[in-house]
């Protein structure tokens, strides 16, 4: 059940590169957009805002439960998958709201560079706008 701090979306991502520090590395996903369910918690329990979703890696070699601080862009997220997700911007269309920004994610089995990718949520509640407003969980730099 959806509360007024509580909506769920879809978290479309896609892969953009893999780098460390100042050095590049091959690709290492494909570029296709994958979709998943996410609950956002603005906030939750805790008085933290979060995203909460069964996070995939592309090549589907990881997968578990995330919950990130959309506070806290610092890598957070579950003891296996870190991730430092970063809210841009959003854009209300008819009775939805999507959601766009950037994360990175760094997987603890590997520790051999940062994956970034950019996504999007697409979320259909536009109470989400005020919550977010609310929240200052857009950055504007």
């Amino acid at each position: 059940m959806e509360t007024n701090n509580t909506f769920k979306g879809k978290f479309n991502y896609t892969y953009i590169e893999t780098g460390y520090n100042d050095q590049n590395f091959n690709k290492v996903y494909d570029t296709l957009t994958r979709s998943l369910d996410c609950v956002l918690l603005l906030p939750n329990e805790n008085n933290k805002c979060v995203i909460e979703m069964n996070f995939e890696t592309p090549d589907s070699k990881h997968k578990d439960l995330i919950s990130s601080d959309l506070k806290n862009i610092i890598l957070n997220g579950s003891d296996l998958l870190y991730l430092g997700i970063h809210l841009k911007s959003y854009k209300e269309l008819n009775k939805s709201v999507i959601l766009y920004g950037d994360f990175i994610l760094e997987i603890n089995d590997e520790m051999d560079g940062y994956h970034m990718f950019n996504f999007s949520i697409e979320i259909e509640n536009r109470e989400i706008i005020n919550a977010i407003e609310n929240q200052k969980l857009i950055s504007t730099t």
